[in-house]
């Protein structure tokens, strides 16, 4: 039905396996860093969402709110946190998978963050609504573009740029084997790493993945993203998961 398949680390790898995509890097992707690119050039990550935690603005002040993942783990936080369940496959719990690959939290930090009792749910959005509406103080995560349309729309709410840097889940391109307007297809991923593109990725509140690419307005210059990757996802996210369902097993 379609020339191009535009997804996320956890999904498109599945398509290339089953032989649905071509082999496809342009020169203008010549120099995209090799964690953003796929099996074989089956497809290439555009973009990166910037992932923080977020609090109620009603109900914290800014010099209280956590300035990172450690300071999540204060007692007074307890009971006061809202999160996206890790026991079921989320994009918080692959997000979150970088961080562990990289080092930033490990399981004692899990734990901790079990010991902390959050609000558990399995919808991202329930997340964020139980921060917008007062029922939970702080948010575990929420993408920077997902905020600035709440905020838009009056919410509440402020992000925390942690001090280990954010979390991410990049967002990637593949041409379909087959596709019936082939050249077009080859344009347009050609095009989404032009210096042209990128800026526009940054303008949609997403960071581009090309070198230089620009930052993000209203995010930190120099801002650490972990970003997760097709291989940790295959190789390592199921003892992540193991982990998680021991860990948060009530």
């Amino acid at each position: 039905m379609g020339d191009v398949v535009a997804s996320t680390p956890a999904d498109t790898p599945e398509v290339g396996k089953a032989g649905r995509l071509i082999s496809f890097r342009p020169e203008t992707a010549a120099a995209l860093p090799e964690i953003y690119v796929g099996n074989e050039d089956q497809w290439l990550d555009w973009g990166m969402t910037i992932g923080g935690m977020f609090y109620n603005t009603s109900n914290v002040t800014a010099e209280d709110a956590p300035k990172s993942y450690a300071d999540i783990l204060d007692p007074k936080w307890k009971g006061r946190i809202s999160m996206t369940s890790f026991r079921i496959i989320s994009g918080t719990g692959q997000a979150f998978a970088a961080a562990i690959r990289d080092g930033v939290v490990d399981r004692a930090w899990f734990e901790g963050l079990a010991a902390q009792e959050p609000f558990v749910t399995e919808r991202a959005s329930a997340a964020t609504l139980a921060v917008v509406n007062g029922q939970s103080d702080i948010g575990l995560d929420i993408p920077f573009h997902y905020y600035v349309e709440a905020k838009a729309k009056g919410a509440p709410i402020e992000m925390v740029f942690p001090a280990e840097g954010g979390i991410s889940i990049p967002r990637n391109v593949g041409i379909f084997e087959g596709a019936k307007n082939i050249n077009a297809a080859k344009l347009f991923v050609a095009w989404m790493f032009t210096p042209e593109a990128q800026a526009a990725i940054a303008q949609s509140g997403l960071q581009g993945t090309m070198p230089g690419a620009p930052g993000v307005d209203g995010t930190p210059e120099g801002l650490t993203l972990h970003a997760i990757d097709w291989k940790t996802l295959q190789e390592n996210y199921g003892g992540y998961l193991t982990m998680f369902q021991e860990v948060f097993s009530q």
